[in-house]
This record gives structure tokens, sequence and C-alpha cells, in this order.
């Protein structure tokens, strides 16, 4: 049997472009399949039978995805924190703990990787935001939920940054964004998790309604290629001695 990964998308353009260039780099066959609603939707539809699994909720829903459970061995759905068109509210939050206690495993429901404030946080990245040799800094930039929407935000910073497009630097990044922004009581060396992740950012939600530019592909990277890997990106940049530089984006 063919073994299959299973991408569940929220359906919209960016979202697509980049689950497309992560299925180009992978050895599995990957399946793309949009949900054109929110999680907390299909979320609520799992939950009323254990039983039902998210490959059967996606094939009742859409007719063309002929597929069954048996047919995939890792699930993830990439959804966004302003899927919720009232993310940043109390109640939004506590809904996306709901999520991430539910979707926690690949092999199962699914996994969720969350982006913050959404997709198009893959493409906020300079080469210039990572840490170098004379001035050993990791910018990481805040979004003001209220400013400038988001999309508008990366489409101006593009045009700016033309070289935003090299995929390994950006993974670099965001796997390190993902390390500095683990507290000091957590285990040193190791990938944030979604939940702890969502933590980090309720705090900057609750104080400032402002949210850690975060993506859930590189999440996901790390996750399926290991920590080896996450560990040859943070000798990679000398992470012992690496200053975290937080600012908001412009």
């Amino acid at each position: 049997m063919t073994s299959r990964i299973l991408f569940i998308l929220e359906g919209k353009k960016p979202d697509n472009s980049y689950a497309r260039l992560l299925q180009e780099k992978m050895a599995e066959n990957v399946v793309i399949q949009q949900y054109h609603t929110d999680i907390y939707a299909l979320y609520s539809e799992l939950k009323k039978d254990e039983y039902f699994d998210t490959v059967s909720m996606i094939a009742e829903r859409d007719a063309s995805f002929e597929y069954d459970e048996s047919d995939f061995s890792q699930i993830y759905l990439f959804f966004d924190l302003d899927a919720q068109h009232d993310g940043y509210e109390a109640e939004a939050l506590d809904k996306f703990r709901e999520l991430l206690a539910f979707f926690d495993n690949e092999t199962d429901k699914g996994k969720l990787l969350i982006s913050y404030p959404m997709v198009e946080a893959f493409d906020y990245f300079s080469p210039n935001f990572l840490p170098n040799t004379s001035e050993n800094k990791l910018q990481v930039f805040l979004y003001q939920h209220g400013d400038e929407k988001f999309k508008t935000k990366v489409t101006r910073f593009r045009k700016k940054n033309q070289s935003a497009g090299n995929l390994s630097l950006k993974v670099d990044y965001f796997v390190l964004i993902n390390f500095a922004l683990l507290d000091e009581e957590d285990i040193f060396n190791q990938i944030i998790d979604g939940t702890t992740m969502l933590e980090r950012q309720i705090q900057e939600v609750a104080s400032k309604k402002r949210v850690y530019i975060v993506s859930g592909y590189a999440q996901f990277i790390v996750g399926y290629f290991g920590s080896k890997y996450f560990d040859d990106i943070l000798k990679k940049y000398d992470y012992q001695k690496m200053i975290v530089d937080v600012k908001e984006a412009n």
C-alpha cells in the first residue's frame, strides 16, 4: 500500500502554493485537500462521534475526494489564528486550546499547525533577519492586530525584499523563531510545541492585541524531518550566543 500524507488547508491560494512547494520536496505521496470553512466546524462534527475519522468527514463533504482512512499514514491541518474572525478574543483563543488538544496526533485525527496571524507569515522574511557573523541577532517580529491588514503588509514587504523566496533560509529563520520563543523553564534545545506556542502568543494578545509572526509550515518541516534537522539549524547559527531582537513589523 502506498504511504500517503494528507494536508488539509483552509482553501486560500497562498496556502495552496506553500503546500505544493513542500509537496515537491517530500518523498511521500502528499494529497492536498482544501477545507472551505474554519477548522472549528470540522472539530465540532468529529467531536459528535468519536468513531468518525477526519478523512471520512472530508470525503462526506467533497464527493471528488475518493480516499478513506486507510489511505493515509499521517494527517496535517494548516490553519490560521485569523481563521476565526474574532481570533484575538479570549473565547476564540480558548477554542484554539481545544483544537490543539484534539488535533494533536498526525496518525489519528491529525496534527494542527497554526500560522500567526495567518499563512502569509511564511513570506514575512528577509535573510537580514537571520543572525550573522558580525551581529549575531535574530530579528523576531510582532504583528499588531488592528494595524494595516497583514496580507497588505506582506505584499508591500515582499516588493522590497525580492530575496524572500529562498526556501532553505526561510525555514532556518522560522525554526529559530520557534526556538527563541521557548520560555526559560522549557527544556533547552527543543522545538516549541503547538500548545506552548499558543500560550506564548496569548500572553501578547492579552496585553497588547498582537502576535509573533510564526509559520505553521516551518513547524511541520521540523516535525517531519526530526530533531537532528532542528539541532543542525541551531548549531549553524551558533544559537548559544544568539541575541533575540524583538520589534514591531513594519
